[in-house]
């Protein structure tokens, strides 16, 4: 059939238009040879073949399309797809992280929020010296604060940026913009004279649960329920993500809260009666609603781009805050540059974190100290008047009595020696204790109870 005549035929010459024919006429040859026009079964045979190599080409295609599927684990159920991800997690040396903390409550039956935000590069290549880089900000409830955190070469440096409370807090005054440092080892020193003992179970690095392990926990405890997938999208960073929906069953998080002590602890002196464990923790979760996780992975590297939750608070009106009505915390973490190489540069002239914080509580220490001298001293006009009712109208030897006697040994033994000074006549007495800032907190018959600038020059206070 002509294709001319027939409307519905397609005609192959509009799909794929002919080239325009070659102008310059074609040398004469023998025949056969070069610049003889074809036959039509010269054109069929060429035709057939054209065909063959595209039916390989595509089969190719489709074999190799297929192979890298299965080697890129993309036909994977999303239970194993999730697994996989959290076992690839244990070897994951270098990344960015994007974590934001969304928290909203009410209180006295207005609402309030704060917002904090992590900005982290992480690099753990070199387990014994890992290396952090990270700012930190919080904003919301009227206040605003942000800090640099980094971690280098085993020591920690800390600079404040902006913080609501500088000044309110001993020391703080003038720590803003600075950075300050302080090694591992006066970590460790610290926290041997001032913090708790760390448990032996958890000294054993073994007992420390990994990712992969936490999965298998939440998992075999039911905690987790059935995985599923959400579909293919395009990531923040360019990349196609499969974002998978993970249930979370509250009603179960009381085993996995037990199953997980029991990682951290393989001794069982923990928790030495499981049942009343989980009697205790499902009467405390009661209060908590958690919603269905998100778990985002890269389609092609299967490495976990994002992690994404929340657990809400709503108080039975049991053992609760007063007026707190509730609230909800959602937690989001974002992960880029996995396993790159990330740099980290030190702060330049950082200062002592541990000389600020030695100062900062020598401070306080300080003023406590100054407070019970205070009391102390105010504690002498009561017995001072006693004595001299007692005494028939005279303070005489009042600076030798019990009660002047029994101070001064408090005293010393509290601060090594004694500071108080007392002098008494007939008529008047005066006690007087040097102070931390090099003035004087003193007493008088007269009923006066003052700080002085200097040691005073009289039987009185002013």
């Amino acid at each position: 059939m002509n294709p001319q005549n027939n409307p519905n035929e397609i005609n192959p010459n509009d799909l794929f238009p002919q080239r325009p024919a070659y102008q310059q006429t074609p040398p004469s040859s023998p025949a056969g040879g070069i610049g003889q026009q074809p036959t039509p079964a010269m054109t069929t045979h060429k035709s057939h073949l054209l065909i063959k190599v595209i039916i390989v080409i595509i089969l190719l295609l489709i074999a190799g399309g297929v192979a890298s599927a299965f080697y890129l684990n993309i036909f994977q159920s999303p239970e194993t797809t999730v697994k996989n991800t959290a076992y690839s997690a244990d070897k994951l040396l270098s990344a960015h992280t994007e974590g934001v903390i969304d928290v909203s409550f009410t209180q006295s039956g207005k609402a309030n929020s704060f917002k904090v935000t992590m900005s982290t590069d992480a690099d753990k290549s070199d387990a014994k010296n890992p290396n952090i880089s990270s700012k930190i900000a919080f904003a919301g409830m009227g206040l605003t604060a942000d800090a640099d955190v980094r971690y280098i070469d085993n020591t920690l440096y800390l600079r404040v940026n902006q913080f609501p409370l500088s000044g309110m807090i001993p020391g703080t005054t003038n720590i803003q913009g600075v950075w300050y440092s302080v090694t591992k080892q006066e970590i460790e020193d610290y926290s041997k004279q001032y913090g708790s003992k760390t448990p032996a179970a958890l000294q054993d690095p073994k007992n420390i649960p990994h990712v992969s392990d936490l999965y298998d926990i939440f998992k075999s405890s039911h905690f987790i329920g059935d995985i599923t997938s959400q579909g293919i999208s395009k990531g923040k960073d360019g990349s196609y993500v499969r974002t998978y929906s993970i249930p979370i069953q509250k009603e179960h998080l009381s085993e996995a809260l037990i199953a997980l002590v029991s990682k951290y602890d393989p001794t069982g002196k923990s928790i030495p009666n499981v049942e009343e464990a989980k009697k205790e923790f499902d009467s405390i979760l009661n209060d908590f609603t958690f919603d269905t996780a998100t778990v985002e992975v890269g389609l092609f590297d299967q490495q976990v781009r994002s992690v994404a939750f929340g657990i809400g608070f709503n108080p039975t009106g049991k053992a609760t805050i007063p007026s707190f009505g509730g609230g909800h915390v959602g937690v989001r973490s974002e992960y880029s540059k996995i396993n790159q190489k990330l740099s980290f540069e030190k702060p330049a002239d950082a200062q002592s974190l541990t000389k600020l914080i030695e100062a900062s509580m020598g401070q306080s220490q300080q003023k406590a100290q100054d407070a019970m001298i205070k009391s102390y001293l105010m504690s002498l006009r009561p017995s001072s008047a006693l004595y001299f009712d007692k005494n028939h109208g005279t303070y005489v030897g009042f600076c030798g009595s019990n009660d002047v006697k029994n101070m001064n040994d408090t005293l010393a033994a509290k601060q090594g020696h004694s500071p108080l000074n007392c002098l008494s006549d007939a008529s008047k007495f005066i006690a007087f204790v040097p102070l931390s800032d090099q003035t004087y907190f003193c007493v008088d018959s007269a009923g006066a109870a003052v700080t002085i600038p200097g040691i005073p020059v009289s039987k009185s206070c002013k």
